[in-house]
């Protein structure tokens, strides 16, 4: 199979100066609302800079994607809490082994519903005498 050529783009294509798009501006959006969330820190070593061209909002992105991954910002962040359970006396067992499946919650608990077994029609005493099968 023959390539694919594909031209290369014109040296106008590439424009550090252009304004922003529409989707370069979300995505900034998007990540200033993040750089609000970072320690304070770790803001103030974010460089300030006015985001209006493509050159500008490629270091910003560039720069928020290099803290967003690194290491330090793992550091940085709170520990999820543990939650401590504490048990009373009158919820542990009086003597012997508690299991689980065993215990009374103080629950109401429907019954659970068993599949009935279907069984074959039984024929009539009298045609069990006569050996009969139905």
């Amino acid at each position: 199979m023959d390539p694919i050529r594909v031209p290369r783009p014109p040296q106008l294509a590439f424009n550090k100066n252009r304004p922003i798009s529409d989707l370069l501006k979300a995505q900034i959006k998007h990540f200033q609302h993040l750089e609000d969330k970072l320690h304070p820190d770790m803001r103030s070593s974010m460089p300030a800079h006015e985001l209006t061209t493509e050159s500008a909002a490629a270091r910003y992105i560039a720069h928020m994607t290099e803290t967003l991954r690194s290491e330090s910002l793992a550091r940085s962040l709170p520990q999820p809490r543990r939650i401590r359970t504490v048990t009373t006396d009158a919820s542990r067992p009086k003597s012997g082994l508690a299991i689980a499946a065993a215990e009374d919650n103080g629950r109401a608990t429907k019954p659970s519903r068993t599949k009935k077994s279907v069984s074959k029609p039984k024929g009539s005493a009298k045609d069990k005498k006569q050996g009969k099968r139905s």
